[in-house]
């Protein structure tokens, strides 16, 4: 289950880096409140926030194309490009940036993994408490058979009044 949520997810990021290199500043329409997308289109799911840059014959930054970005810092900006490149790859992760990119030609598209990260973290967390809450009911079997049955409930009551701060 977690390696299918992680493969959905990569592919959200995928497909948005993809239609913002495609499609580039209308990647992601403005939504009218109380109305529909422009064109008429319904709304669609939640979508990862993307951008690109645009380098010149050099690799140095000649534009950011996408409206969910705003460049606080070149220098970061420049690194994550450096990031992407010294990869030697089409398409990866910079894991210190918690971002995902996609290098066509001289665009390198990025896509925030900061939702796919919670999405995955969320659900680890949800497996792990449902794997120990359905295993519960056989932890106190072994104690049973090695004490019998008599001693068993003893413990049981004594761990029971510890848990409730009924001890005398």
């Amino acid at each position: 289950m977690l390696a299918s949520s992680y493969h959905r997810l990569e592919m959200d990021g995928v497909q948005a880096m993809e239609r913002v290199l495609r499609e580039g500043d209308t990647a992601f329409p403005k939504r009218e409140i109380g109305g529909k997308l422009p064109g008429g289109k319904a709304p669609q799911k939640m979508m990862t926030a993307a951008f690109y840059v645009e380098l010149d014959g050099g690799g140095a930054v000649q534009r950011v194309v996408g409206e969910n970005v705003t460049v606080m810092d070149n220098g970061a900006l420049n690194a994550i490009v450096s990031a992407a490149r010294a990869q030697g790859k089409t398409s990866g992760v910079i894991r210190g940036e918690s971002l995902r990119f996609l290098i066509q030609g001289s665009r390198i598209a990025f896509a925030d993994r900061a939702g796919e990260i919670a999405s995955l973290t969320s659900l680890l967390k949800t497996s792990a408490l449902v794997g120990l809450l359905a295993c519960s009911p056989f932890w106190h079997q072994p104690v049973s058979r090695a004490m019998g049955a008599a001693s068993s409930r003893k413990i049981m009551a004594a761990a029971a009044a510890v848990r409730s701060g009924c001890l005398p």
